[in-house]
């Protein structure tokens, strides 16, 4: 599995729709491939690495923060309680897993008294990467949607269901 793009609404100090994108948009050169971009799949590259830079201030942390989140999502299915709120944050992900390209959508939503983090409308699609399509890959309007079957706790991510091969009816 590997990120390909976020966008977020509502989450900390960040504007709505605040986007993070692991693809490189301007053309690749042959260093460009050697030292600072991964071929995930042909013609689909990732950048090995993210500079993240700017003012004390402005936002840095955040950022870091909005990562660890999608990144505990994607890993564990399920957030742990921040010492920051998480409450009505929509979270947008686009990630790439076994030559499927998948968004996955959903809004968290916080219960102040157990702390636990709660999925809710989530949503999940995936089309199939082809390499001609390059220039369309985060475009999902003519896309399958995966209808999950099988139940999971409230506090638990669909994307179990994308890993675990389990319980996917497409």
């Amino acid at each position: 599995m590997k990120i390909l793009k976020i966008i977020a609404s509502g989450f900390k100090n960040c504007a709505d729709n605040f986007e993070i994108s692991y693809v490189p948009v301007a053309r690749k050169t042959e260093i460009d491939k050697e030292y600072e971009l991964e071929e995930i799949a042909e013609g689909l590259y990732v950048f090995t690495t993210i500079g993240i830079v700017g003012k004390n201030a402005s936002g840095k942390t955040s950022v870091l923060d909005l990562l660890s989140v999608c990144y505990d999502i994607l890993g564990n299915y399920r957030i742990n309680k921040r010492n920051y709120s998480l409450n009505s944050v929509s979270l947008s992900i686009f990630f790439y897993h076994e030559g499927y390209i998948y968004l996955y959508k959903t809004t968290l939503k916080e219960d102040a008294l157990t702390g636990k983090i709660y999925f809710v409308n989530q949503e999940i699609y995936r089309k199939t990467y082809y390499k001609s399509n390059i220039k369309n890959i985060f475009d999902f309007k003519n896309c399958e949607k995966l209808i999950i079957d099988g139940e999971l706790p409230e506090d638990t991510s669909v994307v179990f269901f994308v890993f675990k091969k389990i319980g996917i009816t497409p």
